[in-house]
C-alpha cells in the first residue's frame, strides 16, 4: 500500500515508490481513490482485495520469490497470511516505520535502499 499525503504523515513512502515503481514488476490495486484510510471502508476494502487476487494474480508471480510489502502493519486486516499460505512466496517481509504486527523490518521508506 502506497500511501498518499503530506510526508509528515506518511513519512518517506511516496518519494520512495517513485524512485523504485520503474524498476520492479508491480500491481496496483485501487478501487476507490477517495476511500479513507483507517476503516469506514474497511470489510469493503478486504473483500476487494481478496476478490482482485482470486480473479488477477498468477501463482507464479509469487511463488519462490521475495515479496517486499511496504507499509505492512496490520490496521484493519492484512494479505499477508494469504499470500503466505496460498502462493508460496520464497520470503515474506514487511516493513514499516513503526513496530506491530506483521513488521518485520522496522525503517523509513527513505531509509529501505541501505537495506535491500
Amino acid at each position: 500500500m502506497i500511501p498518499l499525503g503530506p510526508s509528515e504523515h506518511v513519512g518517506g513512502v511516496p518519494e520512495f515508490w517513485k524512485e523504485i515503481k520503474m524498476k520492479y514488476k508491480h500491481i496496483k490495486i485501487v478501487k476507490d481513490w477517495n476511500q479513507d484510510e483507517y476503516g469506514n471502508r474497511c470489510f469493503l476494502r478486504r473483500v476487494l482485495v481478496f476478490e482482485f487476487f482470486v480473479g488477477n494474480v498468477d501463482i507464479g508471480e509469487f511463488e519462490g520469490k521475495m515479496v517486499l510489502e511496504v507499509e505492512s502493519k496490520y490496521v484493519n486486516g492484512s494479505v499477508r497470511p494469504f499470500i503466505k499460505r496460498f502462493l508460496k512466496p520464497r520470503e515474506y517481509i514487511g516493513i514499516d516505520i513503526e513496530p506491530g504486527k506483521f513488521i518485520d523490518i522496522t525503517v523509513p521508506a527513505e531509509k529501505l535502499l541501505n537495506y535491500f
